[in-house]
């Protein structure tokens, strides 16, 4: 049995995480030019992430969208081997590691980690964000180890 995680292990689970609405609109936009952006509020100067109308730290609505590195390491991480449920269609594509990663800029984003060795997956790898087109046409931002 492969230990390695394909790309599109990704495909289905991803494309389900962040509705594609106005509010969301310049994340996905900033995908399809390869960049990975997230809210900023200028009133108390703490990135927002989940896309949301109003900070959560100080409900400020002065949030402006930031470019970020795409550079961080794996703060935590799960290896999904069994869905039980299959809401998003994980046939052939398990095992899935799931990652929450700490960018290199403080904030914290969960996403996949592809195109990896299990074994070699550990809390403060190494992880730099890639893109790709899903079938549902938006570019989603996945992590690779560096």
């Amino acid at each position: 049995m492969s230990t390695d995680v394909p790309l599109e292990s990704t495909r289905a689970f991803t494309a389900h995480l962040i509705e594609n609405t106005e509010l969301t609109r310049p994340f996905w936009e900033a995908a399809k030019r390869d960049k990975l952006v997230m809210q900023h509020c200028d009133k108390c100067r703490t990135f927002v992430w989940y896309p949301r109308p109003l900070c959560p730290n100080c409900g400020s609505t002065e949030l402006k969208w930031n470019e970020m590195s795409g550079e961080g390491k794996i703060y935590s991480f799960t290896i999904v081997r069994q869905a039980l449920r299959n809401p998003f269609d994980f046939r052939g594509r398990l095992p899935l590691i799931l990652a929450l990663i700490d960018l290199d800029e403080g904030p914290k984003i969960l996403s996949n980690v592809i195109d990896a060795n299990i074994e070699r997956i550990s809390i403060g790898s190494k992880v730099s964000v890639v893109y790709f087109e899903n079938p549902e046409g938006l570019t989603l931002p996945v992590f690779k180890l560096k």
